[in-house]
């Protein structure tokens, strides 16, 4: 898992000198509120630790830096299970609004595709984070039916023919 280019992203793999991102991330209360309850300080530790070990081909995070300034921004995963992968992405709050996530998800989908073993990919979005909804719409992705309107999780996938058909008009 080198790390790769975007026009204004490098992604390059979590490693050990990610540790005081990550957990900034992960304690964050402003970004924590639309995607679970934000860990204690030791919790964000321990998860960073166990972040790093799990790094495989189904288990892949990447550190979101700004070409231009060289600063670590956020952070991208893909965690997959047979042909299905989960994806997602944080951002620190001065990144937010740039279309920094947008550009970072679809580098993430195109690598989830390119070798033809990902057919779907996922995320969940809370109700509440209404940006992440432009997003999806941006990159193709389609909202699933929700079984119980009161529900505080939304979800959207995208197929890989989908994502390599769109991405062929745009070329």
């Amino acid at each position: 898992m080198e790390a790769f280019d975007t026009t204004r992203l490098r992604l390059r793999q979590i490693s050990n000198v990610d540790q005081a991102l990550y957990c900034h991330l992960y304690t964050d209360d402003a970004l924590m509120q639309h995607i679970a309850t934000p860990l204690s300080a030791e919790a964000a530790q321990r998860s960073f630790v166990s972040a790093c070990a799990q790094q495989s081909q189904d288990r892949q995070r990447w550190i979101i830096q700004e070409r231009t300034s060289g600063h670590d921004i956020g952070l991208v995963a893909l965690f997959a299970t047979g042909e299905v992968a989960e994806i997602g992405v944080m951002l620190v709050a001065d990144a937010h609004g740039r279309g920094l996530a947008t550009e970072a998800m679809a580098a993430i989908v195109d690598r989830a595709f390119a070798d033809g073993s990902i057919r779907l990919v996922w995320i969940r979005q809370q109700v509440s984070n209404v940006p992440v909804v432009g997003m999806m719409r941006r990159l193709g992705f389609a909202r699933l039916p929700m079984s119980d309107p009161e529900a505080a999780e939304v979800r959207w996938n995208l197929g890989r023919e989908r994502w390599l058909d769109r991405q062929a008009t745009v070329v």
